[in-house]
């Protein structure tokens, strides 16, 4: 079975059934992971969906690729495959060693800080950056202070997210 055959369209029903074939056939997974910066930037979006989807489903499957997923969404230039990844790395932070988070929060503040990004985009990269002061709490005051500087001109998601995470910062 080829990737092509898997995912012949866009359709939410073509990535669920992908999505089940990969987890059934978990040695599939690594041959996705190489292909989503090699493929056309349609096909790679659904690859990069079908690897969300699986992640949702069993994690397990997913996380010993982390390191190649990092690098996938440092390199990419495809906004789909940039919202899929992080998507991940929303709860899958917490698996990079200490290197690998400090790119992964780089990348993050980057977006978040960019009031062009892609609402999606900085939600994500702020629930990541939240999630890890847990590790890094001086981190807090940057991204308070990013919330707050961005909130006016930010989309709906972004003020609901600055929203919450200012509520919890205040706990």
């Amino acid at each position: 079975m080829n990737i092509e055959e898997l995912l012949p369209d866009s359709y939410r029903k073509t990535a669920n059934l992908a999505t089940q074939f990969v987890i059934e056939h978990p040695e599939f997974i690594k041959l996705f992971i190489s292909e989503i910066n090699k493929q056309k930037p349609t096909f790679a979006m659904r690859i990069s969906r079908v690897l969300a989807l699986c992640h949702d489903q069993k994690p397990e499957l997913i996380l010993p690729f982390k390191d190649e997923l990092l690098k996938n969404l440092l390199s990419t230039k495809s906004n789909s495959i940039t919202r899929n990844l992080l998507y991940i790395f929303q709860t899958a932070w917490n698996k990079l060693n200490e290197n690998e988070l400090g790119q992964l929060l780089n990348f993050c503040f980057k977006y978040l800080e960019n009031p062009i990004a892609e609402p999606a985009h900085r939600v994500y990269a702020m629930n990541i950056i939240f999630a890890s002061t847990t590790v890094y709490p001086e981190l807090k005051n940057e991204l308070k202070s990013i919330i707050e500087f961005h909130y006016e001109e930010g989309s709906a998601g972004f003020k609901a997210c600055g929203r919450n995470i200012l509520k919890q910062m205040k706990k």
